[in-house]
């Protein structure tokens, strides 16, 4: 079995030089549930907070200790970055970091031929498909919306102005100021934030996710577009998952609802061999397969 920690010291890590995957995610996220399952006690699993904590430990940490594994949400990550990470996975020279193909990890259990599958479902395929589509176009506009934003807040964080380097062009303030002032990257940032921000680049960013999403149809339909890939999987999996669709007991026989409801949902579907289990579950266990057993 899979030992998940969170809070944990560098020293409780290296300890053993044992084989260790730091998610992102906390204590209550379905991330540790699902890895738990899906690589059963292949090797240990850490929540580590949000995703950039865990990519700046990759950064940090990957070269130095080889064994370390990290795996993020998809995020504002493009296709291309996403590929890359998937194609280099595991190379603790570029950081042993693997982004989702997927949102996030709840994006996986938005397949209804997946679902059905569960020995907790009490309904059709046909059922869940349609409840898919319903919630899911309820956020659509939302979704499309935030990725807008995340994407132009991801390009305001670049490092677009470099500091200055030589003492003897500021040896006043009047020549310091001016130097500041003057400084030409200011400018030319302006410039591409008021592009950036226009109306009319909002909206083209806007009508292109939109499209990407919805496939160019006008409402949401199982199969075409790539909204399973980018809607808020959380959100939508939350409601697809409910005790109307799903009866799953304790041992008690007590019925179990909300947060310990999907967790077993999630848990038991991890390992079922399907056809229909995505292909990055199976893909990822066997990445990670073998590479600990060195093959």
């Amino acid at each position: 079995m899979v030992e998940i920690r969170t809070g944990i010291r560098s020293e409780q890590v290296r300890a053993g030089g044992e084989h260790v995957l730091f998610v992102e995610g906390s204590d209550e996220s379905l991330d540790q549930v699902v890895l738990r399952a899906l690589l059963s006690n292949t090797l240990r699993v850490e929540v580590m907070g949000p995703s950039y904590s865990v990519r700046s430990a990759a950064q940090a940490l990957a070269p130095h200790h080889p064994r370390y594994y990290f795996l993020i949400d998809r995020d504002h990550y493009d296709d291309e970055f996403i590929e890359q990470s998937w194609r280099r996975f595991p190379d603790a020279n570029q950081d042993n970091l693997l982004v989702w193909r997927r949102r996030e990890i709840e994006n996986y259990f938005l397949d209804p031929p997946f679902l059905v599958k569960s020995e907790f479902c009490r309904t059709s395929m046909e059922g869940l498909t349609t409840t898919l589509e319903n919630v899911a176009q309820e956020r659509l506009f939302l979704d499309v919306a935030n990725s807008v934003i995340s994407s132009v807040r991801e390009k305001q964080k670049m490092n677009w102005v470099q500091h200055f380097a030589n003492p003897a062009d500021f040896a006043s303030k009047e020549a310091a100021v001016e130097r500041l002032i003057s400084q030409e990257a200011f400018v030319e940032r302006s410039k591409e934030v008021s592009e950036m921000l226009s109306q009319d680049e909002l909206t083209r960013w806007f009508e292109e996710r939109l499209a990407l999403m919805t496939g160019g149809r006008e409402t949401l339909t199982y199969g075409m577009g790539r909204w399973i890939e980018m809607i808020s999987g959380k959100k939508v999996l939350s409601q697809l998952l409910n005790p109307g669709r799903f009866q799953v007991k304790n041992k008690e026989g007590q019925t179990l609802t909300g947060k310990e409801m999907q967790k077993e949902i999630v848990r038991q579907l991890a390992v079922k061999n399907v056809n229909s289990r995505p292909s990055n579950l199976v893909e990822l266990r066997r990445l990670v397969l073998e590479r600990v057993e060195g093959k």
